[in-house]
């Protein structure tokens, strides 16, 4: 079954380097294993930013969160205060 990870911070980057991060991950990204998606997130109301990953599977999405990628993230983005992981599992989609 899917599984959705949802990541969200703080960053005391500007928002072009907080661009900047990303494009420079993208290959990184398009190459991990059991990634079917990745977005790129902002909420302007409250100022955190983020990403939303689809993963094949529970167990990918698990390897990421405990993988070298999310253990660098508070460094690499400058993240201020809490670091919102979470994992979630896919119960249907509307293809199904």
């Amino acid at each position: 079954m899917a599984a959705v990870v949802s990541m969200r911070f703080r960053s005391n980057k500007s928002e072009d380097e907080l661009t900047q991060l990303s494009h420079a991950g993208l290959e990184k990204f398009r190459a991990l294993p059991g990634l079917s998606q990745k977005y790129y997130v902002k909420d302007p109301s409250t100022g955190l930013v983020g990403g939303i990953y689809i993963f094949h599977t529970r167990q990918a999405a698990d390897d990421y969160v405990n993988g070298p990628i999310v253990g660098s993230v508070r460094e690499r983005y400058g993240i201020e205060g809490e670091l919102a992981v979470e994992v979630l599992d896919v119960q249907m989609t509307l293809s199904e």
